[in-house]
């Protein structure tokens, strides 16, 4: 086993985190899902498998919000039927079954892209590989995670911490984008190398078009995009909301700009997939409750966007009426 210089952090801020509040791990792992081209140790006895900052203060997090009763019953409810985790935890059962069966009965008849750096290139034949258990088990821990953090959730306060967590990975995440793209263009992608030292596949030095593929802090660009996001979708619904407007608007757009300079498909189809949501869902909710500021100035981008269908649309002559500003607290 092979003790990272991060590991070493990471492993004195889970220890560190027994004697602090609960809100200090919480905190403390949701910014290092961030880091996902580290490794804190890697494990050459099973084929180099990575333990992420993250997996390993998973554990601390659980040893950590477990010790707390109130977090138990929560924590049972948020896999029973009908709730989101009941459905993760049927994908996580339907993921064990084919990662052990699909590349037996399917080996061979196709190629794969390798998880980690291979001799001879990226793509090999499909056939049972070490990856098959250990993404499985990372998946698991993505399930572990959603519970614990389902059962902290249980408390206003803890909503708060949650809230403000995500708020700052946000603006961390954007932080490593502008650091990818600084170390890039002045050569010297070295400083890097702690947080890059996962022996996964990275692909940190790609251009499209001639632009440089943002990666941040992650492996590729579609990893830092399907994360980026997950950023810009928080913190624009906050500034949607009223809450904390200023800051939350200028991570939205700083996420948005990190999507559209990461050039992956799913930096450029998430966002407008998920304005039309926000969109859809601000018709819904103009027959409930009257509009902030913020959701009236989307609705009248989208009103000039497709000024010719919306300008005899009743729903927009609806939000129209009903829009009017409104604090956080009345809305």
């Amino acid at each position: 086993m092979t003790v990272e210089l991060i590991g070493m952090i990471t492993l004195a801020l889970g220890l560190l985190s027994l004697f602090r509040p609960a809100s200090f791990i919480v905190q403390l792992f949701l910014s290092s899902t961030l880091l996902g081209s580290s490794a804190a140790f890697i494990l050459e006895a099973v084929g180099g498998t990575n333990i992420s900052p993250a997996h390993l203060l998973l554990g601390f997090l659980a040893d950590r919000l477990l010790s707390i009763e109130s977090i138990y019953g929560a924590a049972a409810k948020s896999v029973t039927p009908g709730s989101p985790g009941f459905w993760l935890l049927l994908t996580v059962i339907y993921s064990a079954i084919s990662a052990y069966f699909m590349p037996r009965l399917f080996a061979g008849q196709t190629f794969t892209f390798a998880v980690r750096n291979i001799e001879g290139g990226y793509s090999t034949p499909l056939a049972p590989a070490m990856s098959n258990l250990t993404q499985l088990i990372y998946f698991v821990g993505d399930l572990v995670c959603f519970v614990l953090h389902y059962g902290y959730a249980g408390t206003l306060s803890a909503r708060r911490v949650l809230g403000g967590a995500a708020v700052w990975c946000a603006a961390l995440n954007f932080v490593f984008a502008a650091l990818d793209l600084a170390i890039y263009f002045t050569n010297t992608t070295e400083l890097m190398s702690v947080i890059r030292n996962a022996n996964y596949a990275l692909l940190n030095d790609q251009e499209v078009a001639g632009f440089k593929r943002i990666v941040g802090s992650f492996t590729e660009a579609s990893s830092f995009g399907s994360t980026t996001l997950g950023c810009f979708a928080f913190t624009s619904r906050l500034c949607l909301l009223g809450i904390r407007p200023r800051l939350s608007l200028i991570l939205t757009l700083f996420s948005l700009s990190a999507l559209l300079f990461s050039t992956s498909t799913t930096a450029c189809v998430g966002p407008t997939a998920f304005l039309l949501y926000s969109y859809i869902n601000i018709l819904i909710g103009a027959f409930r409750k009257p509009l902030t500021f913020q959701i009236g100035i989307l609705s009248s981008l989208f009103r000039s966007r497709w000024q010719a269908w919306l300008s005899s649309s009743p729903s927009t002559m609806l939000i129209g009426l009903r829009f009017r500003t409104c604090s956080t607290r009345s809305c």
